[in-house]
């Protein structure tokens, strides 16, 4: 099939929408570099890359944000993989159900579970009905909000993870 008869059954409108989503996306990609390469007014330099790799902090907080994101992609793993074989092999009336849960990271807004999750997480944890305290809050503590962190990204990460799965 040659190139002209190939333009003749495609339609033109599909080409269009085609460009339209292309731009869509490399637009704001485009855009953001731009942006980042312009530290003073229309000079294109690398100088806020230098200053950003020049300040103390950043290596640390880079390596920091990066050993969370392994913690959470370890426990993400840890936690879906045998759930999502066992819902297969064992419980295959229960995958409604699971797909259903793991969607609703999708629906519920970031910030929303975030805020969440400190509410929950943010009080002393107690066993309902009787005057035992477990912890204190987890935001007291230096783990704690560390565990908030991974918790929120792995139950943002679940219905992508399950689904591949």
């Amino acid at each position: 099939m040659n190139l002209l008869s190939w333009l003749r059954k495609v339609p033109l409108w599909s080409g269009f929408w085609y460009t339209l989503g292309v731009l869509y996306f490399i637009l704001p990609l485009y855009a953001t570099l731009d942006f980042s390469l312009r530290i003073q007014r229309d000079v294109i330099s690398l100088l806020a890359y230098q200053n950003a790799f020049a300040d103390p902090g950043f290596l640390k907080t880079f390596v920091y944000s990066n050993i969370l994101a392994v913690i959470t992609i370890l426990f993400s793993l840890l936690l879906i993989v045998p759930t999502s074989y066992w819902i297969r092999l064992r419980l295959p009336e229960a995958r409604r159900i699971v797909e259903y849960v793991t969607t609703l990271a999708i629906v519920i807004p970031a910030i929303v579970m975030g805020f969440g999750l400190i509410s929950v997480y943010g009080a002393p944890i107690k066993i309902p009905f009787t005057s035992i305290q477990l912890t204190d809050s987890l935001l007291n503590s230096p783990v704690g909000t560390n565990f908030i962190v991974i918790m929120g990204y792995t139950v943002l990460a679940l219905p992508l993870m399950y689904r591949s799965v």
